[in-house]
């Protein structure tokens, strides 16, 4: 009876690991400006970081900095252009 028990112990947790294998996540970064013109949209594996867009210009401002870090991506993201 105990050796029942083991293997079925094993294989519930074989099976466990065999789940939770899955697909990685991923999630949207958006880049946007403070009027809402979206810059780029890109998707990132959990975890992983985004790429700023270069050309976020915007007449009669200078790009100061973006509103958030955008490495270590664990949820959708907007990220806004700040300027001065």
């Amino acid at each position: 009876m105990g050796r029942k028990i083991k293997i079925l112990v094993v294989a519930f947790f074989l099976m466990f690991l065999l789940v939770s294998c899955g697909e990685p996540v991923n999630y949207n970064v958006t880049f946007m400006s403070t009027d809402g013109t979206i810059f780029k949209v890109e998707s990132v594996e959990e975890g992983g970081s985004a790429t700023a867009p270069t050309n976020v210009e915007r007449v009669g401002y200078t790009f100061i900095s973006w509103s958030e870090e955008f490495d270590n991506v664990v949820s959708d993201l907007e990220v806004k252009a700040l300027y001065e």
